[in-house]
């Protein structure tokens, strides 16, 4: 299923992903080295858009994402909750009940919001964390939020942490923002060494 880390800073939102992906055969691959288009998170410029759960529904998601002059709220839920329930209606992305497979993230300047697998679309105001491991990466959040680390950082240790603990995420993160920065962090252990005395 994957995790995926959202931080609010100022005027920008960092968002991390780790990049573990089920195969047909029920194992989990750290697939990014090997496929680029199985991905997690989608990092293009100052909008990020991103998926746990069923990987493919991003692509559709991405496809709807474009056709929006403004992406708040209410062009959310009256245009692309819509788009999905049509294009998703009977096919693998719906995983019974009319449930999506998965959950959906979109952000965008200093607004991000979540549609959830009943199609609800939640703002996003703080913090929010989504997909497998997610209350370890929450608290970890928790943690962190009074040290003095940077919110990429932030965002890295906890998908690290969920990786830790959780085998449906990976330890190896991808993160970004909304200001356009595309941060790429692969296996970092800087945060998590102990410390020599």
């Amino acid at each position: 299923m994957s995790v995926i880390v959202l931080v609010k800073d100022n005027d920008r939102f960092v968002i991390g992903s780790d990049i573990r992906t089920s195969c047909d055969n029920g194992f989990y691959t750290d697939m990014y080295r090997g496929n680029k288009k199985i991905r997690h998170l989608d990092i293009n410029k100052e909008i990020i858009i991103g998926c746990v759960g069923n990987v493919a529904m991003l692509d559709t998601f991405d496809t709807l994402i474009n056709k929006l002059n403004v992406i708040d709220r209410k062009s959310l839920v009256n245009n692309i909750v819509p788009a999905l329930m049509k294009s998703f209606k009977s096919t693998v992305f719906e995983c019974g009940n009319g449930l999506l497979d998965g959950e959906l993230v979109i952000a965008s300047g200093k607004k991000a919001f979540v549609i959830t697998s009943n199609y609800n679309v939640i703002e996003i105001e703080d913090t929010y964390v989504l997909g497998s491991g997610s209350l370890i990466a929450l608290g970890t959040l928790f943690v962190t939020e009074h040290f003095n680390l940077t919110p990429e950082e932030r965002v890295e240790i906890a998908i690290r942490a969920a990786g830790t603990y959780v085998n449906t995420v990976s330890k190896e993160a991808v993160i970004g923002d909304t200001k356009g920065n595309d941060i790429k962090a692969f296996s970092s252990n800087r945060f998590l060494k102990k410390s020599k005395k």
